[in-house]
């Protein structure tokens, strides 16, 4: 074993508490892991990815994530501690800081809801760190390529920081041995980004598109996700009764199986439960809650694409002239709405309840969910929106200028 790129630890070589170590994720092609370094300089836990090099499929790449990781400095972008390389089998490891809430587990919690004394702060610190995040990368010329909430976490002191670089473009090029090219400006891999987060253009097979527009579509998505509907699995009896009523009388809706499968619960509801119930409820359901996806992903790409039109519209000339040009744009006709386009205020029913707060989220997140790439809204402009005129009051006191900017 030997150090690959040294990171804020320096060249040294660290290694885990056997006994500490606790698997997070595994696929054919890595390994995360959690485990508590022993070291009597660095004494604390940290999170591990593993990258066999023999199973990296492009435009995956453990080489260019280190390096990135290792040269981009960002309150909001997680940093590289370390990383080492093994001969046999070849692979490469980077140890990287432990965060201590994901925030999808934010997200899903009924706690996280517009009646919360604490939900508006919340959601401003968090929401216009991940802008920060993303605006980190794109100063550098650098483009994630797979912003989900996923990739979001949360440390103790309330700064959140993105992760998972290892599909990300950078428009300088590989800087390192060993590092592939197999994508240009002018040939991008439109396999990239996850579910209901890929933006509507990587859907219709482009060969050139703008990495960083592909971006800002996430981050809407990412976005809009603090405001969706929080839903829960229904009960195994209600769950089969239903589906009998719906079988019997030939009303299953296809549009949308989450009306079928869970139960939509608004704050309202779950303020409004027997509380000794909720509480029973949290402890046995909690891990179920989720938020209700703005858009649907489950039926593949055709099915993900009806879906974003349904809400914003089907392609034209003046909503995105440039839609032609796409290679598979043509192979299906999609029918226009038959009635009018329901607005993000339907869809967001957990919006701050407040004006002119409530117009404000709707106008970042229209920004960013644009149909044409070029006309959403960036996370620079973003940054300077209205909506986060008081951000300096949110944000966490150890993030940098926080406390001069309340002074």
């Amino acid at each position: 074993m030997s150090i690959f790129i040294p990171g804020s630890w320096g060249a040294q070589i660290f290694t885990l508490d056997p006994e500490t170590i606790y698997p997070l994720s595994e696929n054919p092609r890595s390994t995360v892991y959690t485990g508590r370094v022993l070291h009597e300089s660095h004494d604390g836990w940290v999170c591990c990815k593993t990258v066999s090099l023999g199973e990296e499929e492009s435009p995956h790449s453990i080489r260019k994530e280190a390096r990135l990781l290792a040269n981009v400095s960002h309150p909001n972008i997680i940093s590289l501690l370390t990383s080492t390389y093994t001969v046999s089998p070849p692979s490469i490891t980077l140890f990287l800081p432990l965060l201590e809430t994901p925030l999808s587990l934010i997200l899903d919690s009924p706690s996280f809801k517009p009646d919360e004394a604490d939900f508006i702060g919340q959601a401003l610190s968090i929401g216009w760190q991940c802008v920060s995040a993303v605006e980190g990368l794109h100063e550098r010329r650098i483009a994630h390529r797979d912003i989900k909430v996923e990739n979001f976490g949360r440390q103790p002191d309330g700064t959140v920081k993105l992760f998972d670089l290892g599909i990300a473009w950078e428009e300088s090029g590989p800087s390192i041995p060993g590092e592939r090219v197999e994508e240009s400006k002018e040939a991008l891999i439109s396999q990239v980004g996850s579910g209901e987060y890929r933006a509507p253009e990587l859907l219709f097979s482009p060969q050139k598109y703008d990495p960083f527009a592909l971006d800002a579509w996430s981050l809407g998505v990412v976005l809009a996700h603090f405001f969706t509907p929080l839903i829960r699995p229904r009960p195994l009896l209600s769950t089969t009764s239903s589906k009998s009523s719906s079988d019997a009388s030939g009303d299953d809706d296809d549009d949308d199986d989450d009306d079928m499968d869970y139960l939509s619960t608004s704050s309202s509801q779950i303020e409004s439960d027997d509380e000794d119930d909720a509480e029973d409820d949290d402890e046995e359901n909690g891990k179920n809650w989720r938020r209700k996806s703005l858009f649907v992903s489950d039926r593949g790409e055709i099915g993900l694409a009806a879906s974003i039109f349904r809400i914003l519209g089907t392609p034209t000339d003046e909503l995105w002239p440039d839609f032609h040009l796409f290679p598979d744009s043509s192979k299906l006709s999609f029918l226009p709405s038959p009635g009018p386009l329901p607005s993000l205020q339907e869809l967001l029913p957990n919006l701050p309840p407040i004006e002119p707060l409530r117009a404000e989220w709707i106008e970042l997140l229209g920004g960013f969910l644009r149909l044409d790439p070029i006309r959403r809204t960036m996370p620079r402009e973003a940054l300077s929106f209205k909506v986060f005129d008081s951000i300096a009051s949110f944000l966490p006191v150890s993030y940098p200028g926080a406390t001069l900017s309340r002074s």
